[in-house]
């Protein structure tokens, strides 16, 4: 149970009579949670329709001088249409205060359930308003240091003392989950990009957007100590251009049917030209700014002279 410090109806009540929220009606513990005590609190509203509220008691863990730095950060995302909910002041302005000698805060309520077995579309839509967020949070100016990064760390073993003895007897019988990821070989990686390369070239379109991602990829691989290998393995260049003639029939931009195979044997095209030239920069000039890109990213003309040379080299290799 979420709730460390017992309010009485009386301190509830005396509470909210300083919000311009309405009457206390209700007010339930929430079980939810391992560090604060939280309350679901229902009042009649400001217009006698009821409304209903969260309300957080900040316990020992948590420093109040960081508390201003999630009020500030929750206002800023709310303005930018982020579903996440802000504090709310008193009559006075004042969004904290103190209950039961500990900071308290009255916020916002936002409906909904806990999930616990998400669906696909359920994972996408988290995935969306968690990529929405970052975006909002770009120009929040805040800043407040990590208590949970590796800095803390060393205050949270210092404080367990010699109790982290006390556990290293059971730690054999503990069970971590393991994985063992399948993962495509490089030189398969390397021929299915360089294949969407050379059908790009060949219609001349995007077919989605951040698909200059392949052209980033070649090119990181061609500086790589594998590109060799990569190279020097036919079999795999002839099997992803047998797989592609079956599953993945393309036309180029005169309707005739995409040889792959000549793009494995001493004809791989992958620097477009013209106005396929010009799509792959905006998109390419589109993942710069979103900084997709893991690391330093070569300049557009720099990365299409690297796809060039490596184009170059490959055919030589066919030959």
């Amino acid at each position: 149970m979420a709730v460390y410090t017992t309010l009485s109806a009386a301190e509830l009540a005396g509470l909210m009579a300083e919000y311009d929220v309405g009457a206390l009606v209700s007010a339930k513990g929430i079980a939810e949670g391992v560090s604060n005590s939280n309350w679901l609190v229902e009042t009649t509203g400001r217009d006698g329709h009821g409304a209903r509220f969260i309300l957080t008691l900040y316990e020992k863990r948590v420093d109040v001088n960081d508390l201003p730095f999630f009020m500030d950060l929750l206002d800023h995302l709310s303005q930018r249409a982020c579903p996440v909910p802000r504090f709310i002041p008193d009559r006075n302005g004042v969004m904290l205060q103190t209950l039961s000698d500990r900071p308290a805060c009255l916020i916002e309520f936002l409906s909904g359930v806990s999930v616990t077995e998400p669906t696909a579309p359920q994972a996408r839509s988290a995935g969306a308003a968690l990529g929405q967020l970052h975006k909002a949070a770009a120009d929040f100016t805040g800043e407040r240091p990590n208590s949970l990064g590796p800095e803390g760390w060393h205050r949270l073993t210092d404080a367990c003392g010699a109790q982290l003895d006390d556990i290293a007897a059971y730690l054999p019988e503990v069970s971590f989950p393991t994985a063992a990821p399948v993962v495509m070989s490089i030189a398969r990686t390397f021929w299915e990009k360089a294949t969407a390369a050379y059908v790009f070239c060949a219609q001349g379109r995007i077919r989605s957007e951040r698909y200059a991602r392949h052209w980033h990829d070649l090119a990181a691989i061609a500086r790589s100590p594998h590109f060799a290998a990569v190279m020097a393995d036919r079999a795999v260049a002839d099997t992803v251009a047998r797989h592609k003639s079956c599953f993945f029939i393309e036309k180029d931009r005169d309707g005739q049917v995409i040889d792959y195979a000549a793009a494995t044997s001493g004809h791989l095209k992958i620097v477009p030209e013209g106005e396929a030239k010009a799509a792959l920069a905006k998109d390419y000039a589109a993942m710069l700014a979103d900084e997709v890109m893991v690391g330093d990213a070569l300049a557009f003309d720099e990365l299409l002279s690297a796809c060039a040379e490596l184009e170059a080299k490959v055919n030589q290799a066919a030959i």
